[in-house]
């Protein structure tokens, strides 16, 4: 972690406030999406439920590798890009969730 704060040179209060927000976006996808699953009523078909979430999961993880590969190939391994470019993407991915499903919008108000 210092690794990356000396050799991109940026202040550990933009490096916690980027981890932050990073975190804060991946939680804001992922609490609402596991609760519509905790309080649904389906019965034996829960389990495959939680399953195919946690494969959706994984896929958005390989393919924020992807994109993290591809910014740090395409900037010179600028730091404030891959923070930006994964944040971006995350807030991206919540609105349109909160657009095209009413129950996801439901349970994310529940948050606040």
């Amino acid at each position: 972690m210092f690794f990356v704060l000396t050799f991109f040179q940026i202040s550990i209060w933009l490096f916690v406030f980027c981890v932050f927000s990073v975190a804060f976006m991946g939680g804001l996808f992922q609490i609402p999406c596991l609760s519509m699953l905790q309080n649904s009523n389906l019965g034996r078909k829960l389990g495959d439920m939680i399953g195919y979430l946690n494969l959706v999961t994984f896929a958005f993880v390989l393919l924020g590798t992807l994109f993290f590969s591809l910014t740090t190939y395409f900037t010179s391994e600028n730091s404030f890009a891959v923070f930006g470019v994964i944040l971006a993407i995350c807030i991206l991915i919540t609105f349109y969730f909160l657009k095209k499903s009413p129950e996801y919008w439901n349970e994310t108000k529940k948050l606040f």
